[in-house]
């Protein structure tokens, strides 16, 4: 009998037929990046929003260069602008010595050094402990410099931008968005999981992208474009999994494409020849035990209001938590307290869009109260 591996893959980036088909997300972004329309991409975290992203590089036709730059735990001007260089340069000109030739043409102000680390191409920036604003400023200015070079147009996308408040001062915003403006030849896409940060930089008016693009939010993903994908990973596999299996588990996940992948996984590895389900709730079940040594130190750490907010959100998830019966039901004695808990919940991530973030976690919630 042929050995198949698991189809089903989370927590990492994917495309091509990895990818579950969000037609029309791809569709609205590559026409408006390919009319010169600046994109902002609200995201939750793990609903695929880098996958996406890279999907949407790949079906670019060839006349547009996609450099993708991920600015996620950067803390200082001088990385950024290390990486903006880095990410732009080493993409749009992959050989060493073309990279060497063509670098300097397009620096005046910064002095680089080009390196190899383990066989990979890499641009060091030669300026001092701190980088200049005038240093800034060209750097920003390279996206716009590297299409008319190359006679093509270029797709920015840089994820997790919101970590551009973690960087500094305003001042950086608005040395970027001084340059940006002005490009005629560049796309930008600006992608970030935190919305609350998101919103800001671009809905409020004292910051300096206000208004920069037009903004699109990443939801889940319908039933009808999820359910064929999973049906048809197993039938490739040499297993098979029933409508009313795949039913079940798209209602538990809510088509949220981390969580059905993560549960698909685990009921793929259960699965011999047909998965029924039985096996949903089962898989369920197992990566609630395997999960809940973390599940009861995050539960620990909270507080007691947070706690019974925690106990009601899981249990009436649709319910208003400041109407008097919820506070009443679950003792979180008034609608001051349930503000402190939320407010605290979401900071740590636990909570977002509402909602408790992990489906399995919320499901090992409703474990303490039956």
């Amino acid at each position: 009998m042929m050995q198949y591996n698991n189809p089903f893959k989370y927590g990492v980036v994917v495309t091509g037929d990895d990818f579950v088909n969000r037609k029309e997300e791809i569709t609205v972004l590559t026409e408006n990046l390919l009319a010169g329309q600046h994109m902002i991409l609200y995201s939750s975290r793990k609903l695929g929003k880098t996958s996406l992203m890279k999907q949407v590089t790949t079906l670019l036709p060839n006349h547009v260069l996609p450099i993708y730059i991920d600015i996620f735990g950067i803390t200082s001007k001088k990385t950024l602008a290390k990486k903006i260089v880095n990410d732009l340069t080493t993409t749009v000109y992959p050989t060493l010595t073309t990279l060497k030739n063509e670098l300097q043409k397009l620096l005046s102000r910064v002095t680089v050094k080009i390196i190899l680390v383990q066989d990979t191409i890499e641009v060091e920036l030669q300026t001092g402990e701190y980088i200049r604003d005038e240093e800034l400023e060209e750097i920003f200015d390279l996206p716009e410099q590297l299409a008319k070079q190359k006679g093509k147009r270029l797709v920015v996308m840089f994820d997790e931008f919101q970590n551009i408040t973690e960087i500094g001062p305003e001042q950086i915003e608005k040395l970027m968005r001084s340059k940006f403006q002005h490009h005629k030849n560049v796309s930008y896409l600006f992608a970030g999981s935190k919305t609350t940060l998101m919103k800001t930089l671009f809905n409020d008016q004292n910051h300096a992208f206000y208004w920069f693009g037009k903004e699109m939010k990443l939801n889940t993903i319908p039933k009808p474009e999820f359910a064929p994908f999973i049906h048809t990973k197993f039938i490739q596999t040499g297993k098979t999994i029933n409508a009313q299996a795949i039913d079940y588990l798209l209602n538990f996940t809510n088509g949220h494409p981390y969580f059905t992948q993560k549960l698909c996984q685990q009921i793929w590895y259960d699965t011999l020849d047909a998965a029924d389900e039985e096996t949903v709730i089962q898989a369920i079940q197992k990566i609630i035990r395997a999960e809940g040594d973390f599940y009861e130190q995050t539960w620990n750490a909270l507080t007691k209001m947070q706690k019974r907010l925690l106990v009601g959100l899981s249990a009436d998830p649709d319910a208003n938590k400041y109407a008097q019966r919820f506070i009443q039901k679950y003792d979180l004695q008034s609608a001051a307290h349930v503000k402190r808990a939320y407010e605290a919940l979401e900071n740590k991530r636990i909570i977002e869009e509402r909602k408790i973030s992990d489906i399995f976690f919320s499901e090992w919630v409703k474990t303490l109260i039956t």
